[in-house]
């Protein structure tokens, strides 16, 4: 899990914590998928277009992928909801921006991202809270399939980063992150079918399938 290294009062009282606690972490599950260049679903092969079967290899390769945004913003704000978390009730998440990955026949894949998740809690006292959270940057490496499974290493994040804004009623805290490498260029589970592919990263835990579509 990702730490965040900041403090700030809100409305008088230090709420830093709890926002810590109850926000932030929710947040990073996503930030660390994202960060995987990939992430996907189950089964092995794609039906392809015309006659016979494509490969998942021949599927996959040779182009570039658009993640879906929209969706994985929607995939947050369900597991926000279902946090359980007391003190804050989460109302909206939406995505804007894009991120990219190019998976050429070589499996040196390289991804551009630059995309900002928004999401909204109603909070004790009548506070609103309002989570920015920004993830931008280039990342590369080799994910080679076995399989289903796609197997990533030569892992190279240094350019990418994770930038939490938290506002509450007004009072705005920026929230650094910092990414462990161990959870970055994770293994994926893929599906591809046409001009559509999913990817799923197989950390423990991980709840979010990531949609991409290409051209």
């Amino acid at each position: 899990m990702c730490r965040s290294t900041a403090s700030a009062k809100f409305g008088g009282k230090n709420r830093s914590r709890s926002i810590a606690l109850l926000t932030v972490p929710a947040l990073l599950v996503v930030a660390l998928a994202a960060c995987s260049g990939g992430g996907g679903g189950g089964g092995g092969t794609g039906t392809g277009t015309g006659t016979g079967t494509t490969s998942l290899s021949d599927c996959v390769h040779g182009h570039t992928w658009n993640l879906d945004i929209n969706d994985l913003a929607a995939q947050l704000l369900t597991k926000l909801q279902s946090s359980g978390a007391a003190s804050a009730h989460f109302t909206n998440a939406t995505g804007e921006g894009t991120q990219t990955l190019t998976w050429p026949a070589s499996d040196h894949v390289t991804s551009d991202t630059n995309f900002t998740f928004t999401v909204t809690a109603a909070m004790d006292g009548g506070l609103t809270m309002t989570v920015k959270q920004t993830h931008s940057g280039p990342t590369s490496g080799t994910l080679k399939l076995t399989g289903s499974t796609a197997h990533a290493t030569g892992w190279d994040a240094s350019g990418y980063t994770v930038t939490n804004s938290i506002d509450i009623n007004g009072t705005t805290a920026n929230v650094p992150i910092t990414l462990p490498s161990d959870e970055l260029g994770t293994d994926m589970v893929v599906t591809c079918s046409g001009k559509t592919m999913t990817t799923h990263t197989t950390v423990a835990g991980s709840y979010a399938t990531q949609k991409w579509t290409r051209p």
